[in-house]
């Protein structure tokens, strides 16, 4: 208790300058320094923040300086590699003037060092031949007669799109240059060979593209002054059986109608003239028997086929002798068994005599094939026909480029053979050149549904041939 009212009274007791310090028996204390007195009105925090605000700036002047330095050293040592105690004085690029600045010192480029590796392309000089600018190109030799223009426009037929483009183009250009220049002679002929050639290129396309061409090209032939001769006239119906054919109901009737009208223009007193009109007769008769069906499709075909021998009769060549054949084959497909042999025996007749002409060998060679296709078809037992249809197929195949009507048989032959993979890609070839009917169609249907059932099949080529084949249905 003592020592606690010794506490209290010190408290209580003033500490004022101006009050009486009370005795006391303790040591006096050391008066304060006279320069760190501090003043009653002053404020004894800002020696503290004079200190600090030293201790900041030194602290970052201090890493400042060192950053300085470095860099300095950095851009002296990129600037000369070398020190100056390893080169001679006389080779010093730098000037030694103490008046010069480090921004007037040449600044050497970097020495880059390339490195080779397996990956480096191997160093070959190709050396071309010479071309001589002064000899003027040769040009293709035009082709003068008409059997040559025939020639080209049946192998381009039977060629990829790409390739018959070209040679037709080619084979265009020559014809109408020709045209241009031709006297009132040679007219009728060079505009029927130029209207075929035309016709064989507009086949190449499709949809509105084909039929405004085709239009053009009609047009551009009755304006011609030589489209009177009969020789223009039956290149006009050809024009007019391939414009029928791409069009359906009233179009179609129509066409054939204007082609039945060219028909009786060009009937004559010649037998060529009139074995022409009875050609074009008899394909207006089978066009409009693929109009009809039932009787009256039989009748068109069976009025096609009196035509087509009357025709062969006047005129035996091969071209008419394969129309006998095709249209005979086509009446098979429709008769009972008993009448469609005697009708297959007719059409092989004709089809041996369209093979002895060389231009016409590989179509008749798919004639006899489709001839065979029937007969086997016919027959109760058809392991005697195999080994013909095997054999006709390998001499379809090495007669060379083949047209769409040969390999659509050939398809056929591959289908029936058991090689359903060959026929998808024989119908998707025929389908890429423009030649998509619902026979290819269904045809093309067939191999892949054949194909989809032999184990152990390419899985991707037949979703491909699937996915083909339904572009080929949704343009048709």
């Amino acid at each position: 208790m003592r020592d606690v009212s010794r506490m209290l009274d010190a408290m209580e007791a003033d500490t004022t300058p101006a009050a009486t310090p009370p005795v006391s028996t303790a040591a006096p204390l050391l008066p304060p320094h006279p320069e760190t007195a501090i003043a009653a009105n002053d404020d004894p925090s800002m020696p503290l923040l004079a200190i600090l605000a030293i201790a900041v700036a030194g602290g970052l002047v201090v890493p400042a300086l060192a950053t300085l330095a470095w860099r300095r050293r950095k851009r002296l040592s990129i600037s000369r590699p070398n020190a100056p105690s390893d080169r001679p004085a006389a080779t010093d690029p730098l000037p030694t003037s103490a008046s010069v600045t480090h921004r007037d010192q040449v600044t050497l480029p970097p020495a880059w060092v390339y490195r080779g590796s397996s990956f480096d392309t191997p160093p070959i000089q190709v050396a071309d031949d010479p071309v001589n600018l002064l000899v003027a190109p040769v040009a293709m030799a035009p082709l003068a007669r008409t059997d040559h223009w025939d020639t080209c426009v049946r192998q381009a037929r039977a060629l990829p799109r790409q390739d018959a483009d070209a040679r037709l183009a080619h084979a265009e250009n020559e014809v109408r240059a020709t045209l241009d220049d031709a006297d009132d002679r040679a007219r009728p002929a060079l505009l029927a060979q130029w209207t075929r050639v035309r016709l064989a290129r507009i086949e190449r396309f499709s949809g509105a593209t084909r039929l405004f061409a085709m239009r053009e090209l009609v047009a551009a032939i009755e304006g011609d002054p030589a489209a009177a001769d009969p020789v223009a006239i039956d290149a006009r119906i050809e024009a007019q059986l391939a414009w029928a054919s791409w069009v359906r109901g009233d179009a179609a009737a129509s066409r054939l109608a204007e082609a039945e009208r060219l028909c009786a223009m060009l009937r004559g007193d010649d037998a060529r003239c009139t074995a022409l009109a009875l050609r074009r007769e008899g394909q207006i008769f089978l066009q409009r028997a693929e109009l009809v069906r039932g009787r009256q499709a039989l009748a068109d075909m069976e009025r096609a086929q009196a035509c087509f021998d009357k025709a062969h009769a006047l005129l035996p060549d091969a071209e008419t002798a394969l129309l006998v054949a095709r249209t005979a084959l086509h009446r098979a497909r429709s008769l009972s068994p008993a009448d469609a042999a005697d009708a297959c025996a007719h059409a092989l007749i004709h089809a041996f005599l369209a093979e002895q002409e060389t231009g016409c060998r590989a179509e008749a060679l798919a004639c006899r094939l489709d001839i065979q296709l029937v007969y086997a078809a016919l027959a109760v037992d058809d392991h005697g026909h195999a080994g013909v249809t095997a054999s006709l197929g390998r001499d379809l195949e090495a007669a060379g480029p083949l047209a769409p009507t040969a390999r659509l048989a050939l398809a056929e032959a591959c289908l029936r053979e058991g090689d359903p993979a060959k026929a998808a890609g024989l119908c998707e070839s025929i389908w890429n050149d423009g030649g998509a009917q619902p026979r290819l169609l269904n045809l093309w249907r067939d191999a892949c549904h054949r194909w989809s059932g032999i184990e152990g099949h390419d899985r991707a080529a037949l979703a491909r041939s699937l996915r083909l084949l339904a572009i080929a249905r949704s343009t048709l």
